[in-house]
């Protein structure tokens, strides 16, 4: 599956009428910053 096939099911995913975790996940990918990048413990 290309990146814009995915997009497209997430979005259609978020837009579903009933309440699900499937929904409210779909919801937190399309809004996730790409550009946060994790912390990772100090050396030490």
């Amino acid at each position: 599956m290309d990146k814009q096939t995915a997009i497209e099911k997430l979005k259609a995913m978020a837009n579903e009428q009933k309440d699900s975790l499937k929904k409210f996940l779909a919801k937190e990918i399309l809004t996730h910053d790409e550009s946060i990048t994790p912390t990772t413990p100090a050396d030490g």
